[in-house]
């Protein structure tokens, strides 16, 4: 979700994910790929730059999810490996 400013000075907050195109002609027209067009106070590059900042948060929160299940995994396998030689040794 970007938040952007309308031309009459209201803030939207726009879900990154459905925006299609962004064109500057002069004023910033943005379009969802529902067809809804919003005309907006950023540039078109400011706009670009919202979108990257969204996807690289995904990517790094993606990223550190799968980081803490693999040390998870690690140390359930560890415990495990660990109550199996405690078993094997009582035998």
């Amino acid at each position: 979700m970007i938040d952007v400013t309308k031309m009459n000075g209201g803030s939207i907050t726009v879900n990154a994910d459905l925006i299609e195109t962004v064109e500057e002609t002069p004023d910033t027209i943005i379009t969802l790929t529902t067809g809804k067009k919003i005309i907006v106070k950023e540039s078109r590059q400011e706009i670009k730059n919202l979108v990257i900042f969204v996807i690289n948060i995904h990517f790094i929160t993606l990223l550190l999810y799968r980081f803490y299940i693999y040390r998870i995994s690690i140390i359930y396998l560890t415990y495990i490996s660990e109550i199996i030689i405690i078993e094997k040794g009582e035998n």
